[in-house]
């Protein structure tokens, strides 16, 4: 069929019939264009979008090719009625959504751009919540962060399910969890109930976890691992580890967005004068010192408790953003961590979580050190990183080695590995600490603030929360050990 024009009542009559042969026999939708003057069938899946200006409508497609066409805008969207990936995103624009990768902020309005050519669609401020809800964002700027999730779900299986997976009954979960060689996915589990409390919780269909990641444990995890009688504490470890992908690696939402809160946040201190000065410990029970220090200096503080929490350091760096801290600037990071493989590791994830939040200018200086002890006290208070009477495993002699190899251990330089095997922990210096400190921080102490408190001759008063500190302290000392901390908090 030959024409260049078609009279109006000749093309709602082509439109009709269109519509009711594809609905009819099911086929794949298309789209009428011409192409030299004669008229092709344009399949819906090869189509990015169609727009119009005063003289004419174009259909642009994948590959780049540009179709002129006798139909409307309208015309077009009534066409594709049953294909709800495209939305008219302006009067003159319908696009196929499922191709947009980018957005972008023209004035008050979005531009929507595609993967392999370089045209940007408009989006009007009319249209924009229609379009957000459909691709279930609540802005157009996270797009990106859209496309991303969507092809994260694609590769590791994430479905959205109406249904709670924890109400699953074993055979439901054997089917819908199986790889295609009938074994049972734990990791496949894992990420579709992360997800799904994700986007319910966002969605007001689920309240806020309002505990920590074990609370999330025994609410869904365990839940459905009971019906299968996989209840392992080993696969609490495999739960952290998916969220750890969520949150750390593939960068879809926070801790907080779950509703977690931090079981830490009584041992960091935001400072005002110096906080790009912060004085971090491995443990507990050094948290009155850090709080004179942050008292006195006005200093970052903050007490991890063993290995510090991706989920802690997050609730960290958002009090900075709070106290609208400048993360751009250069952060002194003095680190009081044992002089041990797990002091080495505890001290590298804190520096990298502070990164991944936004916090990239970092210096990095060691108070625990060889050479701030005596040989003596070495000799009197190293102690062996293998126990004698058990073999270690593949991972902790990895680990040692690796120590070792970077820090050369405790021992002569020349001697073989394993007889450099030796740690040293910071509470070999706890008496030391504020010196050591003092000395490194003093170039980059702002002068002002490096004064006593308290006036001479008069008796300090602790604050509330010094006090609690203080009997925290002292409580842990009558305990000689602190109570581990909980695998959660592992990052």
């Amino acid at each position: 069929m030959k024409e260049d024009t078609l009279t109006d009542e000749q093309l709602k009559i082509l439109i009709g019939q269109e519509v009711n042969r594809q609905h009819k026999k099911h086929r794949p939708l298309t789209v009428p264009a011409l192409e030299e003057g004669c008229y092709k069938a344009l399949k819906a899946d090869d189509i990015l979008y169609a727009f119009s200006d005063k003289e004419k409508v174009t259909i642009i497609t994948k590959d780049g090719k540009r179709y002129e066409t006798t139909l409307t805008i309208k015309n077009i969207a009534n066409l594709l009625e049953k294909e709800p990936s495209f939305k008219i995103t302006h009067k003159n624009y319908i696009v196929n959504m499922g191709e947009v990768t980018r957005s972008h902020k023209h004035g008050r309005d979005y531009g929507l751009s595609f993967r392999d050519i370089p045209d940007i669609v408009p989006v009007t401020e009319a249209n924009e919540k229609e379009i957000a809800t459909y691709l279930n964002i609540n802005d157009l700027a996270v797009l990106d962060g859209y496309k991303k999730l969507m092809n994260i779900m694609s590769k590791n299986k994430i479905r959205d399910y109406d249904e709670d997976i924890t109400t699953f009954d074993r055979e439901r979960l054997y089917k819908e969890f199986s790889t295609s060689s009938g074994e049972f996915n734990l990791t496949n589990l894992m990420y579709n109930l992360i997800y799904q409390a994700f986007t319910w919780i966002r969605e007001g269909k689920m309240e806020p976890i309002e505990g920590n990641i074990r609370s999330f444990w025994y609410s869904h995890v365990k839940v459905a691992l009971s019906t299968l009688d996989m209840v392992k504490e080993k696969n609490y470890d495999l739960m952290i580890q998916c969220f750890n992908k969520f949150i750390t690696e593939w960068r879809i939402t926070t801790y907080k967005s779950f509703g977690f809160w931090d079981a830490n946040y009584y041992a960091s201190k935001i400072g005002v004068k110096n906080p790009n000065i912060i004085l971090m410990a491995e443990k507990t029970g050094h948290l009155f010192i850090l709080e004179k220090l942050h008292r006195e200096y006005s200093i970052t503080t903050i007490a991890l408790g063993g290995q510090g929490s991706s989920l802690s350091i997050e609730y960290f760096v958002d009090a900075m953003e709070e106290q609208e801290i400048d993360k751009t600037q250069t952060f002194y990071i003095f680190s009081s961590v044992d002089y041990d493989p797990a002091g080495y590791e505890i001290k590298r994830s804190f520096i990298n979580s502070l990164k991944y939040e936004g916090i990239k200018n970092i210096k990095v200086f060691d108070i625990v050190t060889l050479d701030r002890f005596t040989p003596e006290e070495i000799q009197s208070k190293k102690y062996p990183l293998f126990d004698a009477d058990e073999p270690p495993t593949k991972d902790w002699e990895t680990r040692v080695k690796k120590w070792v190899r970077i820090t050369k251990g405790i021992g002569p330089k020349d001697a073989p590995w394993k007889d450099r095997a030796y740690g040293i922990e910071a509470d070999a210096m706890i008496k030391k600490i504020r010196d050591v400190f003092l000395e490194l921080a003093k170039p980059y102490l702002k002068k002002e603030t490096s004064i006593t408190t308290g006036e001479p001759g008069k008796k300090e008063t602790l604050s509330m929360t010094e006090k609690k500190i203080m009997r925290f302290c002292k409580a842990t000392v009558r305990r000689k050990k602190l109570k581990p901390s909980e695998p959660e908090e592992t990052t």
